[in-house]
């Protein structure tokens, strides 16, 4: 028996195509993290497709506040959903760190010693220097001493991944290549069923699509407004658009600067819309890399993250916004040598300006 555990949209997507891909014969179950939008309604909509043996819905309130819900973690204590005690599985999927998973984890390992870890990938977090499972080294050592069953722990023993090839993770461990998603494809129409998406996708033509970063906010010190008005007063005869990040307000840019109106993430976006005329301009979003490398869409996307990281107009020298801006300008070259020609990097404001232009 294996378990997969959601808790975005992108989850969803790439659990169904690792299943159907290599477990198709598999039992296995599903368990949503009811976070995100739309969580129920996609959980009804799984159900009826009849992949999973069950498909259970996580209530993520009943994880408790910030002190309860890592106690429960730490030891092992299940609030969130009833489960069987005597819950058994073999594999236990994983696409980060999430309290649920460490908790089901914990249960699992102690009815089967044998259970495996297996990752599939999570964005492009899984091709950058960061840490997967996302949790600091001291609260690592503090779970591992306490709890026998940490899911810390345990060893990955297998990676799912859209492209191996450009992954910083070891390449002696075992990686699978997950495929493309086409559009003639079951998979395909059964992600439209799934999220509840029209099978007639609405065309945006003659489009400059900007993708909003909450980076401030993360406390990058990269001046959005200074990078959003070149972009947009470059954008010259296309139909300039922002596409909102979840976490920023409407009211952010003004009643002069047009959105684009709807609460899609951007996975979802290329499979409700038909965007092959849309240009996707984006300062450091590795989403940038997901109409190609899961859709197989060859969409033209201009990241700025050199732009941003050469000019002090756009950053300042601060050592974590500089990481992540040379960690995305990396994974761009990294990217290109394998073949990719769609994502264009330019170096400075004249190369931009030249880009936008069709020089």
């Amino acid at each position: 028996m294996i378990a997969f555990i959601a808790w975005t949209p992108l989850h969803v997507i790439n659990i169904l195509n690792t299943k159907l891909t290599y477990y198709a014969d598999s039992e296995a179950d599903l368990y949503i993290y009811d976070e995100f939008n739309g969580a129920h309604q996609v959980y009804q909509n799984i159900l009826n497709e009849n992949i999973f043996r069950n498909v259970y819905l996580v209530d993520h309130k009943k994880i408790g506040n910030k002190y309860i819900s890592k106690l429960n973690v730490l030891f092992n204590v299940n609030r969130m959903i009833k489960l069987d005690k005597k819950i058994n599985y073999d594999i236990i999927f994983t696409q980060g760190g999430n309290y649920f998973l460490k908790i089901l984890y914990g249960q699992a390992k102690k009815n089967n010693p044998n259970v495996e870890l297996k990752y599939i990938e999570d964005g492009l977090a899984t091709y950058l220097n960061v840490t997967l499972l996302n949790t600091s080294a001291l609260r690592r050592k503090i779970m591992n001493l306490i709890n026998p069953y940490s899911m810390f722990l345990a060893e990955i023993s297998e990676y799912y991944l859209y492209e191996p090839k450009l992954t910083n993770i070891d390449q002696s461990f075992p990686l699978k290549r997950l495929p493309v998603i086409k559009k003639e494809e079951i998979l395909y129409e059964q992600l439209k069923r799934i999220f509840g998406l029209s099978f007639k996708e609405e065309k945006i033509s003659n489009t400059l699509l900007f993708l909003d970063q909450p980076l401030e906010k993360d406390d990058y010190q990269i001046n959005e407004d200074n990078i959003l008005n070149l972009v947009k007063k470059y954008s010259l005869d296309k139909n300039f658009l922002i596409k909102l990040h979840p976490r920023t307000s409407v009211e952010r840019y003004g009643l002069d600067t047009k959105i684009f109106k709807t609460d899609l993430p951007l996975e979802l976006c290329f499979l409700a819309y038909d965007l092959r005329n849309t240009v996707i301009v984006s300062c450091i979003s590795t989403a940038s890399f997901t109409p190609s490398m899961i859709f197989g869409l060859e969409n033209e996307v201009i990241l700025l993250s050199e732009m941003v990281r050469n000019d002090r107009e756009f950053s300042t020298e601060d050592e974590r916004t500089q990481k992540v801006l040379i960690g995305v300008s990396e994974f761009y070259e990294r990217y290109r040598s394998i073949g990719y020609q769609n994502v264009l990097m330019p170096k400075d404001v004249r190369e931009l300006k030249s880009i936008l232009r069709g020089e």
